[in-house]
This record gives C-alpha cells, sequence and structure tokens, in this order.
C-alpha cells in the first residue's frame, strides 16, 4: 500500500486521540491518588502550627561514641565506652574484676590467672564469693576434682570450712577451700550449709571393752602404756567425746 499525505495524515491523527485519552486517565489516576494520601496523612505545617510537635528527635538506641566511663581496675585506669559494662564491672567484687582484667586486657592465659590466685586452671573463672558451710562426715580433702587425686588433708564431723570456688567433674560438684597456700578440694555431696546436730555418744559394749588376756589393760594400771583415747595413743587423732574417750557415734572415713 502506498504512503500517501493523507494516510500519514490519518497516522498523526490517530496517535494524538490515544495520547490525549492515556495522559487524561493519568491524570484522573494521579488526582485519586493524591485524595486519598490527603485524607490519611498530615501535613507538616498542620503539625507544627496547629499540635506543635516537633519535627525531629534523637535516637537512643545508639551509645555516644564520645561518651566515656573510667574504671579502676588492678590499679590501671581502663577506658570504657560502654556505660552498661562500665557499671557491671564497678558491681563485682575486686577478685573477679581483676580476672576479668587479667584475661581479656591483660591477656594472661587462665593458667597463668591461676597460678597467680593459688587455684588450677580450671577453677580460675569459678571464682565466688566465700562461703562457710559444714562437713555432713568426716572427709578427705583433695589436691583435684576427683577421688584420684592425692589426699591433702582431712575434715571431720561438723567441722566449719570456708570455700571460695568450685569446679564441676563428672557431673559432681567440688568446692575450693579457701587455702593461700596449696589446693584443697572436697565433694559438694559431703557438705551442707548448716550445721549438722551433735549426736550422742554410744559408749562401746561391755565385752568389747574388756582387754583380751595377754594385753595390758589400761594406762593407769601400766604407766608405761597409752590407752587407746589418750593422747598419744593409735587412735588419738580421732574426735573425742569429754575427757580422752572417743565419740563412736561419728560417722566413718569418706574417701571422696
Amino acid at each position: 500500500m502506498p504512503c500517501t499525505e493523507a494516510y500519514k495524515e490519518h497516522i498523526e491523527y490517530t496517535f494524538n486521540a490515544f495520547c490525549r485519552v492515556v495522559i487524561h486517565y493519568a491524570a484522573i489516576n494521579a488526582w485519586r491518588d493524591r485524595d486519598r494520601r490527603r485524607q490519611r496523612e498530615i501535613s507538616f505545617e498542620y503539625l507544627t502550627e496547629e499540635k506543635f510537635y516537633p519535627l525531629s528527635t534523637t535516637d537512643k538506641y545508639f551509645i555516644d561514641p564520645c561518651k566515656q566511663y573510667p574504671v579502676t581496675i588492678c590499679g590501671q585506669r581502663v577506658i570504657l565506652t560502654n556505660g552498661n559494662l562500665a557499671e557491671a564491672l564497678s558491681s563485682l567484687p575486686e577478685k573477679k574484676r581483676e580476672i576479668i582484667y587479667l584475661y581479656f586486657f591483660g591477656h594472661y592465659t587462665q593458667q597463668e590467672i591461676g597460678e597467680l590466685y593459688g587455684r588450677c586452671r580450671s577453677t580460675a573463672w569459678h571464682h565466688i564469693d566465700e562461703v562457710t558451710m559444714y562437713a555432713t562426715t568426716n572427709a578427705n580433702l583433695r589436691s583435684g576434682p576427683d577421688t584420684t587425686y592425692d589426699i591433702v588433708g582431712s575434715l571431720t564431723y561438723a567441722q566449719e570450712i570456708t570455700y571460695n570456688g568450685k569446679v564441676e567433674s563428672d557431673g559432681k560438684v567440688w568446692y575450693v577451700l579457701k587455702n593461700e597456700d596449696k589446693t584443697e578440694m572436697v565433694s559438694g555431696s559431703l557438705l551442707s550449709t548448716t550445721k549438722p546436730q551433735p549426736k550422742q555418744a554410744t559408749p562401746p559394749s561391755s565385752e568389747n571393752s574388756q582387754p583380751s588376756s595377754g594385753c595390758q589393760s589400761s594406762s593407769s594400771e601400766d604407766p608405761g602404756s597409752v590407752g587407746i583415747g589418750e593422747p598419744g595413743g593409735m587412735f588419738s587423732g580421732l574426735p573425742e567425746s569429754g575427757a580422752g574417750g572417743i565419740d563412736y557415734s561419728a560417722p566413718e572415713l569418706n574417701f571422696e
């Protein structure tokens, strides 16, 4: 089909009419959107003139990087930028603050911290306040949190102790006694926060108390012999009841 001048003019009129229709309905949609927005929104001018609302606010979720919180630990002045952290450190006991400072700021290892405070590596981070407890039975003190460790001491029934650390081993809690010279631990199952009541002593039967033939009867008959319950005797280290008598109500020695 030849492109005549009349055909070109027809195309121009048709495109012009199409553009007018599109622009007309686009303007209608824009006005409708504007009306809907006005029904739901309030202008800043109305807020400032009628309601006196501020146009800006300060964000309080972020910490001011310019504010500093000095904390003194181990004789050193540490500058912190977190106020909550500084407050938490200040509320801790002095020894706990020193341990945290040595580890995070002084780059000490747990073993080095334990050596400074007379504790083993596993108990350096389990430092707690000093607490008084009582032994519920005769027990051994160990150099570590297990019965395989060496015996470094012993406790008697109802003896008062002070511990300032604890460590868990194989599901059991072991308490570290307050001792600057050496590490002493005892199983938590052998301690109580309340002092046990003293039990009534039960003397041995008359049959067992009679000396056998060939043995010396007592120290009163022979001045050179030493009685069982007297100082220097075989069981002189056991708890005594009265004047030199043995407390037969005390529990057996627990080897934990």
